[in-house]
């Protein structure tokens, strides 16, 4: 009886370990991005403008190339690949260490500041058209992203926090496994993001650029 009552008590603990840590882990997560973007937006139109205007995707180089010479689709998906992973995979490890959270933060700065970069240069390069061109370059596998990333994000504050700041929950073990599960349902959906930015995405970008 007293050994059910016990894991009774731990089961509890744990499940308010996570009510808290996905509460404060969307706080988290959305006050660094809206930092990223602010900050992004302000570097962008005050201090790099004419830099911004013409690197990136609006760049006369990136748009020829899309649209008279596209990378092969293969060579971009393993580069995408790549990219992607290295991060995703970063954040994998650090979610069983205290430095979870904070590398949470740091890369959801950065989102949104690349997202405030690419929004900015494409307004101040097309007008208000560019937000089209912002958005076929953002779609479809950002569909797939915006999703994986947030839980990704969030699972590993939330993973981070029940093991190194309510260790009394001596829930370890569980915590762990339940983060990797999410964990490998985040870097499937990615994949799948990948996928769709190698192949698909660049076919919307073409038919846009006859606009532009």
């Amino acid at each position: 009886v007293t050994a059910v009552i016990r894991n009774g008590m731990l089961s509890q603990s744990c499940n308010r370990m996570r009510r808290y840590g996905m509460k404060h882990g969307k706080k988290i997560v959305l006050l660094c991005f809206s930092l990223g973007l602010a900050v992004g937006t302000i570097l962008c139109n005050f201090c790099f403008s004419d830099y911004c205007s013409q690197s990136g995707i609006v760049s006369d180089y990136f748009l020829s190339m899309v649209s008279d010479n596209p990378p092969d689709g293969t060579d971009l998906f393993f580069y995408i690949m790549g990219t992607r992973y290295k991060e995703v995979l970063l954040v994998g490890l650090l979610a069983v260490t205290v430095f979870g959270g904070p590398a949470v933060c740091v890369v959801t700065v950065k989102w949104g500041m690349n997202l405030s970069f690419i929004l900015s240069a494409a307004v101040m390069r097309f007008g208000m058209k560019g937000l089209l061109l912002a958005a076929a370059f953002l779609l479809p596998h950002y569909i797939l992203y915006v999703p994986a990333y947030i839980r990704l994000y969030l699972e590993t504050v939330n993973c981070s926090s029940a093991l190194f700041y309510h260790k009394e929950a001596g829930r370890t073990k569980e915590v762990c496994l339940r983060y990797y599960m999410n964990f490998l349902l985040c870097v499937v959906l990615i994949f799948c993001g990948i996928w769709l930015e190698a192949y698909v995405n660049p076919v919307f970008l073409r038919k846009l650029l006859v606009w532009f």
